[in-house]
């Protein structure tokens, strides 16, 4: 019944998509839906190679987890070159609508908004709705699926409901602080800040989020009161790279678990040493490339070890004991993933890829 409905939805899914303009690719959220993925990386419904990892977990009332995300599409554009992200729902930006729409309800005038968080899953997702000019709000921004969202998966992992619906987010905003809450209950509070950072890991994605609106605003997550009202409280040096995030008690009584991050930046690049409170260390060292930092190897005390090549996009990731994947594009599509021979280990071909108009193979 489920491989069914995911058929239905799928082909759904690629007779819509067939019919939007060349140019007007969508704002999507595609790592919310594991089953569109082959081998767990390469997303059938555009060719993107994407990937999840989770590095960390520590154990608790409430599990504190660290995942890094990366797809080869910037993931607010739909285009451009994109790269690895963490803890994406660190950010928020919020703006005018580029057209300036506006009208009046009474004597009170109002100008359309919009912003952009991102999720747990690893997506980026769009907000909008309608704000007093004076800078009250008096009803929430939510996802517009139909409109700003095309292609948007709302649910991953679970059966569609409440819960795991985006489109139950509501985005309340007040002077300096903003407050999200999903559909699950989660509640997160965003603090206004006069710069977000667009180095590395995910902080890159910033200065595109602003450029989707005018007069950007910027926030930074600082409290998270999950369904069980244990909460999450992150904090930022002064460049705003993220320092910790630390689990407590629903009285903010008792510390359950943290994450501490240390950064050291050099000439050629950047390592984020990482150490938890259930004595693990990571580390993620970062080159600098064309302006551009890029994540060339990550290790720990826990994690298996992993180095990855790029040629724009990733291309190739390397594990111990000889094991490689390889991924080859045509026309920024993956065309295939290479694996290592069972007996010769050399490079063949996994999977391949052919694309049409509507469909995938």
């Amino acid at each position: 019944m489920m491989m069914f409905r995911f058929s239905i939805f799928t082909i759904l899914t690629f007779l819509y998509l067939s019919h939007l303009p060349a140019n007007e690719f969508p704002l999507i959220s595609t790592e919310s839906d594991p089953d569109a993925f082959i081998q767990n990386s390469v997303n059938v419904l555009n060719g993107d190679y994407c990937e999840s990892s989770t590095d960390l977990v520590i154990a608790g009332p409430d599990a504190l987890v660290l995942q890094r995300f990366y797809s080869t599409k910037n993931p607010v554009t739909g285009n451009q070159v994109g790269g690895w992200r963490m803890l994406p729902e660190r950010f928020l930006v919020m703006g005018k609508d580029p057209a300036g729409k506006s009208c009046t309800v009474g004597e009170e005038q109002l100008e359309w908004v919009s912003a952009f968080t991102g999720e747990r899953s690893g997506g980026i997702l769009p907000y909008c709705g309608w704000k007093s000019m004076n800078g009250t709000m008096n009803d929430p921004l939510k996802i517009d699926g139909l409109n700003d969202a095309l292609g948007m998966v709302n649910t991953y992992a679970e059966e569609i409901n409440g819960q795991t619906n985006h489109q139950n987010n509501l985005l309340h905003c007040k002077d300096d602080a903003c407050l999200l809450t999903l559909g699950d209950g989660t509640q997160r509070i965003y603090q206004k800040t006069a710069q977000l950072p667009s180095l590395i890991l995910g902080e890159e994605l910033t200065p595109w989020m602003a450029a989707q609106v005018i007069e950007p605003q910027c926030f930074h997550l600082t409290q998270e009161i999950l369904p069980s009202g244990n909460q999450i409280f992150f904090s930022y040096d002064a460049e705003g790279h993220l320092l910790s995030v630390e689990m407590k008690n629903r009285s903010e009584t008792k510390v359950l678990s943290w994450i501490r991050f240390t950064y050291d930046f050099q000439a050629a690049g950047c390592q984020v040493h990482i150490e938890t409170s259930d004595g693990k260390t990571l580390t993620y060292h970062l080159v600098l490339e064309q302006r551009r930092y890029q994540l060339k190897r990550v290790e720990g005390s826990h994690a298996i070890p992993v180095s990855y090549e790029y040629a724009a996009s990733l291309v190739k990731k390397t594990l111990p004991e000889g094991r490689f994947i390889e991924i080859e594009y045509e026309q920024e599509k993956v065309k295939s993933l290479k694996g290592p021979d069972a007996i010769s280990g050399k490079s063949i071909i996994v999977y391949s890829f052919s694309y049409g108009k509507d469909y995938t193979s």
